[in-house]
């Protein structure tokens, strides 16, 4: 059960951001159907391009590859979403309004794409930060990836009662994917340096379905 946003006034107006269980942060989006399944998304360096700790907006750029996936995924009536650790908040890098900020521009970026995400979550936790509830003095968070946290309330959200998907590029997200008792692909990490970006996603359309 979502409580009250601790951090209104941090928040850009495009999605309305709530406090979950384990320190979560999640926002879903407006309008929302009935869905036969759910592709779930790790952000940095799957769905956008890595940008070490990304505070700045202008910074987003999309993964073609992880587009062309949602569009199959769209195709099979599946809800997407994201499922992203954001330690930089912990190591006190960024603030939730930088994190929140970057979810924006990807949102901005995907409906210029004519696509759209149904539910986002971000983990600020990073066992090695500073950050007083974020940090390493914080008791463990079952939010953080590879805990399943977040994949299982991504789903809860959802309501999904069909088959899930995770694809990330960290093998922290395919952990995660199994301690949630759901099916998970590795692929590539994408970032501006990288020669391997797109490896992995064939795996990731056949499973989806050729069609995008």
């Amino acid at each position: 059960m979502c409580v009250s946003n601790p951090f209104p006034a941090e928040f850009p107006p495009t999605w309305q951001w709530h406090a979950l269980p384990m320190g979560v942060a999640s926002a879903v989006a407006p309008a929302q159907g009935t869905f036969d399944g759910a592709l779930l998304l790790d952000r940095d360096g799957t769905l956008i391009e890595d940008g070490h700790f990304l505070a700045d907006p202008a910074g987003v750029v999309l993964v073609p590859e992880a587009l062309a996936a949602i569009r199959r995924a769209r195709a099979r009536r599946w809800a997407v979403g994201v499922v992203s650790n954001q330690g930089g908040i912990g190591l006190q890098r960024f603030g939730w309004s930088d994190a929140a900020a970057v979810h924006d521009a990807v949102v901005r970026l995907l409906g210029g794409e004519g696509v759209a995400l149904d539910v986002a979550l971000m983990s600020p936790f990073h066992p090695e930060g500073g950050h007083p509830e974020f940090g390493r003095t914080a008791p463990p968070s079952r939010g953080r990836k590879p805990e399943p946290g977040m994949i299982e309330l991504a789903m809860r959200m959802l309501r999904v009662r069909g088959e899930v998907l995770l694809v990330g590029d960290k093998p922290s997200d395919v952990a995660a994917a199994a301690a949630a008792g759901v099916e998970a692909i590795q692929v590539s990490r994408c970032d501006a340096r990288s020669s391997r970006c797109g490896d992995g996603w064939e795996r990731v359309y056949k499973r989806l379905g050729d069609d995008a």
